[in-house]
């Protein structure tokens, strides 16, 4: 999810030709906190994601548009018979 979010920021920014800087003014977070999201070596906080979504004038929604979520199966005991 990380690399989505990332990747999603970065297609934003460079669709808005905003620098890395630019997007950390708009957003009131830093350089390098923008560079680790689109890297997606730092997942968003519910807070971060959004002052992302509202410094680059987005839904949240945008950052998991085309997301899609692997079932994980459900862990089932076996119970061993008397």
């Amino acid at each position: 999810m990380a690399k989505h979010i990332g990747n999603r920021l970065r297609q934003l920014r460079e669709e808005k030709k905003l620098t890395i800087r630019d997007v950390a003014a708009l957003c009131e977070v830093s350089n390098p906190y923008v560079c680790q999201v689109e890297n997606g070596q730092s997942v968003p906080s519910a807070e971060m994601l959004w002052k992302l979504a509202q410094g680059l004038g987005v839904d949240v929604e945008y950052f998991f548009q085309g997301l899609r979520w692997k079932k994980k199966r459900a862990f089932r005991s076996k119970a061993k018979k008397g």
